[in-house]
């Protein structure tokens, strides 16, 4: 967390289980974030009230909008709330926000990390 922001200031609530769908915008500013449950939650969020399949709520920001859904999730989440390559936006049906070719583009990084262990133990 950044030293500028009290913790308390930056979380007035936290959702578990759930899913980001897109991020809004009012013109170029982010404004906020749509979200559903997450179907392959294990838990509901309120047991006593489970969540509508298909049921989309928005959270609006106070201050800003923080997104942070690592190398994959990131620039799917930005595609889908129209900041990308305008092609590609175009081809998906998506309204273009900003045309930012850089997103989702040149993803570098490996997910698999090959390793070989030597076992002296015999099996069988």
């Amino acid at each position: 967390l950044h030293t500028l922001f009290p913790y308390t200031t930056l979380f007035r609530s936290l959702l578990c289980e759930q899913k980001t769908l897109r991020v809004t915008f009012d013109g170029t500013k982010a404004t906020g974030v749509e979200y559903c449950h997450n179907p392959l939650a294990k838990v509901p969020y309120n047991p006593e009230q489970p969540p509508t399949v298909g049921e989309v709520s928005v959270m609006k920001a106070r201050k800003m909008v923080v997104l942070s859904a690592g190398a994959f999730g990131t620039p799917m989440i930005l595609e889908r709330s129209g900041v990308g390559a305008k092609d590609v936006l175009d081809k998906a049906g998506v309204e273009v926000v900003v045309d930012l070719p850089s997103v989702g583009a040149e993803y570098q990084d490996h997910q698999v990390r090959p390793f070989s262990h030597r076992c002296e133990a015999r099996f069988g």
